[in-house]
């Protein structure tokens, strides 16, 4: 049976055509959403770890000139704190000796809004965030957001600094992120 060439298309060729077209655009739609998943999950995360990586290295250099001998609320390792009292040097004489700063406190603050119930309390992605601050008497200065734990454990002259910080991505899904760094005190 020949067919005549200007018929065109039968209902039945078109509508399978149809539904395998469909097949191949919903698998490639899937693999492209599951893709821009996972780059927003990686995303967030690099953006957290770089956040907590200044973090730490702005704790770092604020304990580096500190006295093992000023050292408060540290806690003794395997002991930790949440939070430091020291004092640095601001100068020496040669009749009266050193000379140390006041006392200082770096210390973990949860942001107005957030509770620490492990929940994204206030809407902005972060869970039981708040600031990292220096409070130096009556003057709080913060040095860094986006954190949800802080703790100080201290070995000897090491001082062991730990910062935490969780988000969530847009799927939901819980992203944690730990960073740490050691500061080797004075005597």
């Amino acid at each position: 049976m020949r067919r005549d060439p200007r018929r065109g298309f039968t209902l039945i060729e078109l509508a399978t055509s149809l539904a395998i077209l469909t097949v191949v655009l919903l698998s490639a739609s899937e693999i492209f959403i599951g893709t821009l998943r996972a780059q927003s999950t990686l995303s967030m995360r690099d953006v957290l770890e770089d956040q907590l990586g200044r973090v730490l290295v702005r704790l770092e250099q604020t304990l580096r000139p500190a006295r093992l001998a000023t050292l408060s609320e540290a806690g003794i390792a395997p002991q930790t704190s949440t939070s430091i009292r020291y004092q640095t040097l601001v100068g020496y004489d040669s009749t009266s000796g050193p000379s140390w700063s006041a006392e200082q406190r770096i210390a973990f603050l949860l942001a107005g809004g957030e509770e620490a119930n492990g929940q994204d309390d206030d809407g902005d992605r972060y869970i039981d965030e708040g600031s990292v601050v220096l409070q130096n008497g009556s003057l709080i200065v913060p040095i860094g957001r986006s954190v949800n734990g802080l703790t100080f454990s201290l070995a000897g002259r090491r001082l062991t600094i730990v910062v935490a910080g969780q988000t969530v991505d847009a799927s939901g899904n819980r992203i944690e992120v730990q960073r740490s760094g050691d500061v080797i005190l004075r005597n």
